[in-house]
């Protein structure tokens, strides 16, 4: 069931980004591309718990696509505002 529940996350990552992505395309807002780029690191780290089946988050190498992902937001939301 927990392999379930991950593919199911992954999933909804990778949609959330392709809409970022598509809203990129339209605007070229580099806001978009940070939010889509920040989804597919957040679905990235959920396929990689999905496939080694670790039950705990632990200090694993695959933390480090959840940090990458939420410097990215917040580099992108502070470069937004601050202009």
């Amino acid at each position: 069931m927990t392999q379930f529940l991950y593919g199911m996350n992954t999933m909804g990552f990778l949609v959330v980004s392709l809409f970022f992505w598509r809203f990129w395309r339209k605007s070229a807002d580099p806001l978009f591309i940070a939010f889509s780029v920040a989804f597919f690191l957040f679905a990235l780290y959920q396929l990689c718990h999905a496939i080694a089946a670790a039950p705990s988050m632990g200090y694993s190498w695959s933390f480090f696509l959840r940090l990458a992902g939420f410097g990215l937001l917040i580099y992108a939301v502070l470069r937004k505002n601050l202009k």
